[in-house]
């Protein structure tokens, strides 16, 4: 029975915390900083070293001290005006991930201050490279604000290490594992060797595993050399804050190195990790090495100002690679490379690689982009680099539709379309690479060539003696059929010991026959190496009639050509006498072409052709004369045939020429079109591109306008806001004066002035008031009760009847003077252009109403009465409530009635007091 895998020795929990990114509200920054602690504001987009989620990709950075800060990027205008306002001289970054430009210090509180009123409620917090020590259970700081909208956004990297005396570098058992990534090291001691990332999906969770070795932080940190050696295995977690990272990493095998070196849980077998061990002199003495051998190479002379060439680039890279060093943007060379450079090449080598055989397989016949780039495709998984040997798949297609080309992903080589085929047609013949030949036409390489002769004889001289050739025409009439065609095929062929291959046929063989076989000269046989026709000599042979044609009318026409005359035999060999009968004389046969079948393959037919019957007197006369008026004739209408097909291969040249030129005619008028149209569209691109411009200067300098006539409004409001200031001073010194005038009076005649009228000073209430709110429409008789249960006292009817009243009672209450009634109104109508939903219920078309627009138009204007929606727009523009004690007579009736109502509804106090007259239509301030 297989025990059961105790979780308590699989699960480890971390040591100490490298790296995080978390989400915080402003006021979130005084848990990592004092408010007068000095932070830096951002003049450069730095690398993003640490990893972080997509959705803060294009956030701003804003400010740095230790800890990298970034905001949405639609904050980063409001925040230079925040700080612009507050007389600091900052430009802003033309980079869109930059803040400013310069160099510019502010402090906490005040980052603070300008995030609050801009309105930003999001702060990106990250900070890496800690390796701050945790202590289990964790009880210190726990960062991260849970309260966050962003905050399951946030993520941890939480590490343990492992200490060995010798430098340990890794490789995953499984490399091609989606989620695996290794990035080899030590080259070349280090065999592909080095860092691995991974990422395992666990209950739900993504986490990314690293393991490299400790040697890294020697690299970066300068640590101590008895430090070199062991592993580190880092988790990045997602996770609102640091305690519940902390407990969800607890609860994996992730950090237990042990786990990945000899898995016993399921869910890390398959990431099983390999480990080879280095020492400390071993690793000196290979970078040592390393370095002299790129000496040699004089890669490190030269002048300063020529560019280094990519084979520099590549050996600089893997001189870091060899210290330990894989950023991992460029490969270095693969262990695997095939005469890598550190490996020195002897003068062998480089004269084998010269004297070296063209490849035995052709790829000449695929030409073209598509059919190049097809057969690129069927082989890109298995080509190595020409340049760095990297093991493929290593080349992508470059060249775009008009041109083939392929460029090495790791040292960006190119090839061509010619030296890419010949490159392939290399590794083709070197077996490097397999390929479906036959899919491409592709001829394999032929085998070992073999003398033309048949089995246990000697090859056939240029020239055969007499009796050889007879021995040899006796052997060929064995071979052909009597009164027939004979077809050769090229799989008959190969009984003559012939290979299929179109470059090595039978070509031009001269084969000279006569009808009497005793006084021929022996026949002359004659190989070349291509075939174009088979040709035959006959010495005064006429050819065939159509009528003896027989089943040879089929073929197609004959072409013969004559030489000279050979002198006739007066005997016929018995054994040809016995095979045809009773026929005095041998019918001549002549090696004739056809042309090529559909299979392309060349065919040759040796026709059999008879001569007439030997006659005394034909023996006795050498040559045979015709008449010479008919071979006259013959020769006029051979000339005057001659003549008509020049004439009509004249005519269809003139015809082709003809075409040519209308279709030549026709491609002009098309690329003048064509590049007419060409120059409208570029007009017209230039002409939308000008309208674009002059658009956008009109648009410009209306904006110009604008601000320009706002600057003149505000001081033109200004102005007005001192002008009523100084009235309401001066009408208050009058009401004063009258006051106190009657107060006097009062006195003399010995009496006591009414002290209800006494304005007292406006304070706030300390506290709420422990009140229920009364609801609108609740009519009551008696206004000292309602003053007296909402605790208000006599109101003050100071406030001037200009249309302005209600606005200048709430300036009185906000400023304490009525001078500010404009800016009271100005807010409240933007606050109801922010929200038109407030207005949107009561403003409606017609003659009898006015649109929106048109109502917020007209209570813009100076003197514009009040109503109930700038009452409630007034509430939550300022965010109190308002009291109204509006005192209504009805027509009907001299007993008066009063109505209250509280904006917002429901709104608990203290409140702004409101007393409005309803027959005046007038508001004044009502006072605790």
């Amino acid at each position: 029975m297989v025990p059961r895998i105790s979780l308590q020795d699989t699960y480890k929990p971390p040591g100490d915390l490298d790296a995080w990114n978390i989400s915080l509200f402003p006021q979130d920054l005084y848990q990592l900083f004092a408010a007068s602690t000095p932070v830096q504001l951002v003049n450069h987009a730095p690398n993003p070293i640490i990893k972080d989620h997509d959705t803060f990709k294009d956030w701003v950075y804003l400010a740095q001290c230790t800890v990298m800060l970034k905001v949405p990027p639609q904050f980063k205008t409001p925040l230079l005006e925040a700080f612009k306002n507050k007389s600091l001289v900052i430009d802003p970054s033309p980079w869109p991930t930059a803040f400013i430009i310069g160099s510019q210090l502010i402090s906490t509180k005040y980052l603070v201050d300008a995030l609050e009123a801009t309105g930003c409620k999001s702060v990106r917090a990250q900070a890496y490279g800690m390796k701050q020590p945790l202590s289990l259970p964790h009880i210190g700081f726990n960062l991260g604000n849970t309260n966050h909208h962003l905050a399951s956004l946030n993520n941890f990297d939480l590490g343990k290490n492992y200490s060995d005396p010798l430098i340990n570098l890794l490789k995953p058992k499984n490399p091609h594992l989606p989620g695996i990534q290794l990035y080899p090291m030590l080259l070349p001691i280090g065999e592909d060797y080095g860092s691995v990332n991974m990422s395992i999906t666990h209950e739900g969770e993504v986490y990314r595993i690293k393991a490299y070795p400790r040697l890294i932080h020697h690299l970066k940190a300068q640590a101590e050399r008895t430090r070199l050696g062991g592993i580190r295995l880092e988790v990045t977690v997602q996770a609102r804050t640091l305690q519940e990272a902390i407990r969800k990493v607890s609860h994996t095998p992730f950090l237990n190195a042990n786990e990945f070196l000899n898995p016993s849980f399921p869910l890390t077998k398959p990431y099983q990790l390999q480990v080879k061990g280095i020492g400390k002199e071993q690793y000196l003495t290979n970078a040592r090495d390393m370095l002299a051998k790129a000496d040699s190479k004089g890669i490190f002379t030269g002048h300063d100002h020529n560019p280094a060439t990519k084979e520099a680039q590549r050996i600089v890279m893997d001189l870091f690679n060899s210290l330990g060093w894989n950023s991992g943007r460029r490969r270095p060379t693969s262990f695997k490379a095939a005469d890598p450079w550190w490996e020195e090449v002897t003068a062998l080598n480089v004269q084998l690689q010269d004297v070296s055989e063209p490849p035995a397989i052709s790829l000449d016949h695929i030409q073209g982009v598509p059919a190049t780039s097809k057969l690129f495709k069927a082989v890109r998984n298995q080509l190595p680099c020409h340049n760095c040997y990297y093991l493929g798949p290593m080349y992508n297609l470059d060249g775009g539709q008009g041109q083939f080309r392929v460029r090495c992903r790791r040292c960006r080589a190119t090839l061509n379309q010619h030296k890419f085929r010949a490159y392939l047609a290399r590794l083709l013949d070197d077996k490097k690479v397999t390929l479906d030949l036959e899919a491409f036409n592709i001829r394999p390489p032929p085998p070992p060539q073999l003398n033309r002769t048949l089995p246990g004889e000697a090859p056939l001289p240029d020239v055969l003696s007499e009796d050889e050739e007879l021995e040899g025409m006796e052997e060929e009439e064995e071979m052909v059929p009597s009164d027939h065609d004979m077809l050769i095929s090229e799989d008959e062929d190969q009984d003559f010991n012939l290979p299929p291959s179109d470059e090595d046929e039978l070509a031009e063989d001269e084969v000279h026959l006569s009808s009497d076989e005793e006084e021929q000269p022996a026949p002359a046989i004659r190989r070349s190496t291509r075939a174009s026709r088979a040709r035959i000599s006959l010495a005064d042979l006429d050819m065939e009639d159509e009528t003896d044609a027989g089943p040879q009318q089929a073929l197609p026409p004959i072409k013969a050509s004559t030489s000279a005359p050979v002198k006739p035999k007066t005997k016929a060999p018995p054994k040809r006498q016995a095979r045809l009968g009773d026929q005095a004389a041998l019918r001549p046969y002549v090696l004739i072409e056809v042309p090529h079948t559909p299979d392309n393959r060349p065919r040759v037919v040796l026709r059999m052709t008879e001569s007439p019957e030997p006659t005394p007197q034909a023996e006795s006369e050498d040559v045979t004369m015709e008449d010479p008026q008919a071979e006259l004739d013959l020769q006029r209408q051979e000339e005057q045939e001659l003549r008509q097909q020049q004439e009509a291969e004249k005519r269809e040249a003139q015809a082709a020429l003809d075409k040519h030129r209308e279709e030549q005619a026709l491609i002009q008028a098309e690329a003048a079109r064509l590049k007419h149209k060409q120059s409208e569209a570029r007009a017209a691109e230039m002409a939308a591109e000008q309208r674009k411009r002059d658009l956008a200067t009109l648009k410009e300098t209306k904006m110009k306008a604008l601000r320009l006539k706002e600057a003149m409004e505000q001081e033109k409001l200004k102005r007005q806001l001192e002008q009523e200031k100084a009235k309401d001073l001066k009408r208050a010194k009058e009401v004063q004066l009258e006051k106190q005038r009657r107060v006097d009076r009062a006195k003399a005649k010995g009496g006591s002035p009414n002290v209800s009228f006494t304005l007292p000073e406006k304070y706030k209430a300390p506290g709420r008031p422990d009140l229920l709110p009364l609801g609108g429409g609740l009519a009551l008789t008696s206004k000292e009760t309602i003053l007296k249960d909402f605790h208000f006292i006599k109101t003050n009817n100071s406030v001037l009847g200009d249309g302005n009243c209600q606005f200048r009672v709430m300036s009185q209450h906000l400023y304490g003077t009525q001078a500010m009634h404009a800016l009271v109104r100005q807010k409240v109508v933007s606050h109801l252009r922010a929200n038109p939903s407030l207005i949107l219920h009561f403003a409606a078309a017609g003659d009898s109403h006015l649109s929106a627009e048109e109502y917020l138009q007209e209570m813009a204007k100076n003197k514009t009465w009040g109503d109930e929606i700038t009452l409630a727009a007034m509430a939550e523009a300022y965010r109190c409530s308002i009291f109204v004690l509006s005192c209504i007579t009805p027509a009907s009736s001299t007993q008066r009635k009063y109505i209250t109502s509280i904006y917002p509804d429901g709104a608990q106090g203290p409140h702004y007091g409101f007393y409005y007259v309803q027959n005046s239509r007038h508001y004044m301030p009502l006072y605790f």
